[in-house]
C-alpha cells in the first residue's frame, strides 16, 4: 500500500507538471517533448522503489498513510494494576568494585532499581491484540483483479490482430517494392524488414522491429508517390522501435489502470512519435504534400473498419490527429527531430532527481512510533521512567583528577570513575608586612672581610687579614624618606626591594669570600719569600764563616772561643 500510493503521488505530479511545461513552452522540439512524456509515464516507477528501498524522505518530509489504509491498527495497550508493587518502596542493588593501578583508581558502581523488575515480572503490560484492517487486501485484490483484466484485454487484442494478419502475404509488386528497397538503402539496415499486405487491414503498421504489413488497398489504389511516403512513415516506425514502446507504455497503463493521467502520457507520446515519423518521412521523399495525401485516403479507410487496438503503431487512426499531421505536412511547420544521447540521460536524471528531492513519498511510520507505546508503560508501571542516556563528567576536587562516565539504561544506572592525583607546586610563603613609615631597616653581614691590600708595605708589602665580627647597615628614616620606599603600602615593592637587599648582601659574600681567598693566597706567597731569605742568609752567612776561617786558620763550630768578638761582621781576636 505505501508503495501503491507514493506511486499515485508522484505519477500525478510528474504527468501535470510536464503537460503545464509542454502547454507554456508550444516550441519546444518534438525530441525534447518525447523523453519528458516517456520519464513522465515510466520515471514513479523508479522515484517510488528509489523512495521505498532507501527510506530517506524528501526535503517536504513524508506523507501518512491513511489510517484506513494500514496494514495493522494502533494498538492499544493497559497494564493492570498492582498497587502492592507500585506503593512499595523502591529498593536499589549496588555494586561496587574498585581497582588501583599505580597513581590510577577506578571505581566501577552498577546500580539496579529492583522494584522497576518486580513491576516488569509480575504486572506485564496487556496490549490489546492487533486486529488487521481489512481495507488494504480489498484494495490490493481489487488492483490486481483490474491489472489482470487490463493486460487480459491488450493479449485478446492481440490474438485478435494475430488472428487478423494470419492470411498476409509478402508484397512483390513494382513500385511498391522498389520503393521499399530503395529506403532500405537509404537507411542503410543491416537486415531488410519484411513487407506484407493483408486484405483485413484498414491502415498500415509496423510489426515488431522487421516487418511493415500494408492494406491491400494501399497496393492497388495510392499513387507511387504516396505509397512511398506511407513506406517512409512506416520505416520510421521500425528506426525508432516504435512499435516496442508501444507495447511497454500499453502494458503500464493497464497495470497501473487506477491512475486516469497515464493514458494522456501515452496518447501524448504516440502523437509525438507520428510527428516525427511524418517529418522523416517527408524529408525522404523531399516534400509532405504526397504523404499529406496519403493520410487522407487512408483516414477515409479507418472510418469503415473496427478500431487495431493500442498494441500496434497504425499510421492512421480514429484517434490520430490526422488534421494536424496533414496541416503540419502542407505548412513545413517542423521543430526538430531527436535528442542527443547525452540531452536524454540530463533530461531523465535532472527530473527524476528533482521529483525523489521535492516530492514526499507516503509512509506509516507512524505506526512504529505508536507500537513502541508498552515500553513506555512498563516505565510508567515502575515509577522509574529514565531515558537512555550516556553522560560524562570531569572535574578537579582540589588534589585529584577525576573523570566519570555514567550510563542510563532503564532501571539501571552503570557508572565508571577514574582519579589521579596532581602534583601541585608548593606555592611560596606570603611576604612580610611591610615596615612602618620612619622605622629603620637592619642589614647584618657576618663574616670575615679582607682590608687593601698593596705589593709593598710592610712584612714583606703584605697586610694581614682586618676580622669583623659583623657590619651593620642602618638606614634610618630619612633614608626611606630620600625616595627608598615612595610608597610604602605597596607589597610589591616592598618585597622587591627586600630581594634587592638580599642580593647586594650576596655580592657583598661573595666578594668577601673573594679577597679572603686572595689574601690566604697573597699570605702563602710572603711566607714562602720569608723562608727563602732565611735559607739564602744562611748560606751566606755559612759561605762567610768558611772565608774567615781560611784567612785566618781559625774555625770553630757553634759557639767563638775565648777571646774572639764578632761585632757587625767584624771579628776581633
Amino acid at each position: 500500500m505505501e508503495w501503491l500510493t507514493t506511486y499515485a503521488v508522484h505519477s500525478t505530479v510528474l504527468i501535470a507538471a510536464i503537460w503545464l511545461l509542454t502547454s507554456a513552452i508550444p516550441k519546444l522540439s518534438l525530441g525534447t517533448r518525447e523523453m519528458l512524456w516517456k520519464v513522465a509515464l515510466l520515471g514513479p516507477l523508479l522515484t517510488t522503489t528509489v523512495l521505498q528501498v532507501s527510506g530517506v524522505p524528501s526535503v517536504w518530509g513524508q506523507l501518512p498513510l491513511p489510517q484506513a489504509l494500514r496494514s495493522e491498527s494502533a494498538t492499544s495497550t493497559q497494564p493492570a494494576a498492582a498497587p502492592s508493587v507500585a506503593t512499595a518502596e523502591p529498593v536499589v542493588e549496588q555494586r561496587i568494585v574498585r581497582h588501583r593501578t599505580g597513581e590510577l583508581e577506578i571505581t566501577a558502581i552498577r546500580q539496579r532499581d529492583a522494584r522497576a523488575a518486580a513491576a516488569a515480572a509480575i504486572v506485564p503490560a496487556a496490549p490489546s491484540p492487533a486486529t488487521p484492517s481489512p481495507w488494504p487486501m480489498v484494495l490490493l485484490g481489487l488492483w490486481i483483479a483490474g491489472a489482470a483484466v487490463a493486460v487480459g484485454r491488450l493479449a485478446w487484442a492481440a490474438h485478435r490482430l494475430r488472428k487478423q494478419l494470419h492470411g498476409r502475404r509478402d508484397v512483390i509488386e513494382d513500385p511498391v517494392l522498389d520503393g521499399f528497397l530503395d529506403l532500405c538503402s537509404k537507411a542503410e539496415l543491416k537486415k531488410r524488414p519484411r513487407l506484407t499486405a493483408s486484405s483485413h487491414l484498414r491502415s498500415p503498421i509496423a510489426l515488431g522491429h522487421r516487418e511493415i504489413c500494408l492494406p491491400e488497398r494501399a497496393v492497388d489504389s495510392l499513387t507511387p508517390q504516396q505509397q512511398r511516403g506511407m513506406l517512409a512513415h512506416e520505416m520510421a516506425h521500425l528506426l525508432r522501435r516504435d512499435p516496442l514502446w508501444t507495447l511497454v507504455v500499453a502494458v503500464v497503463e493497464a497495470v497501473f489502470f487506477f491512475q486516469p493521467l497515464n493514458h494522456l502520457a501515452r496518447r501524448k507520446i504516440q502523437e509525438v512519435a507520428e510527428f516525427q515519423c511524418d517529418d522523416w518521412a517527408a524529408r525522404q521523399s523531399g516534400t509532405g504534400v504526397h504523404l499529406a495525401k496519403c493520410l487522407a485516403e487512408v483516414a477515409t479507410w479507418v472510418e469503415d473498419g473496427p478500431p487495431l487496438g493500442p498494441v500496434v503503431t497504425a499510421m492512421a487512426d480514429r484517434s490520430s490527429p490526422i488534421v494536424r499531421r496533414i496541416t503540419r505536412l502542407l505548412h513545413e511547420r517542423r521543430q526538430g527531430g531527436r535528442v542527443h544521447p547525452a540531452g536524454r540521460v540530463a533530461i531523465t536524471v535532472g527530473t527524476l532527481g528533482l521529483m525523489i528531492a521535492l516530492v514526499p513519498g507516503v509512509s506509516q511510520a507512524e505506526l512504529g512510533s505508536q507500537a513502541s507505546a508498552p515500553g513506555t508503560t512498563l516505565a510508567s508501571a515502575s515509577g522509574a521512567a529514565t531515558p537512555h542516556a550516556v553522560i560524562f563528567e570531569d572535574h578537579f576536587d582540589g588534589h585529584h583528577d577525576r573523570s566519570r562516565v555514567r550510563v542510563h539504561a532503564g532501571d539501571e544506572i552503570v557508572e565508571i570513575e577514574v582519579q589521579a592525583p596532581r602534583n601541585m607546586p608548593v606555592p611560596p610563603p606570603p611576604p612580610a608586612p611591610p615596615a612602618p613609615r620612619g622605622d629603620r631597616l637592619e642589614i647584618r653581614i657576618h663574616g670575615h672581610f679582607g682590608g687593601a691590600m698593596f705589593p709593598w708595605g710592610w712584612d714583606a708589602g703584605w697586610l694581614g687579614m682586618v676580622e669583623l665580627g659583623e657590619l651593620e647597615l642602618l638606614l634610618e628614616g630619612d633614608a626611606f624618606d630620600g625616595g627608598w620606599f615612595e610608597d610604602d603600602s605597596a607589597d610589591d615593592d616592598w618585597v622587591e626591594h627586600v630581594e634587592r637587599a638580599r642580593e647586594h648582601a650576596d655580592r657583598a659574600r661573595e666578594r668577601a669570600e673573594h679577597h679572603r681567598e686572595q689574601a690566604e693566597r697573597h699570605r702563602e706567597r710572603a711566607e714562602h719569600h720569608r723562608e727563602r731569605m732565611r735559607e739564602r742568609m744562611r748560606e751566606r752567612d755559612e759561605r762567610g764563616a768558611d772565608t774567615w776561617s781560611g784567612l785566618f786558620g781559625v774555625a770553630w763550630d757553634g759557639e767563638p772561643p775565648a777571646g774572639a768578638h764578632v761585632d757587625q761582621g767584624v771579628i776581633e781576636i
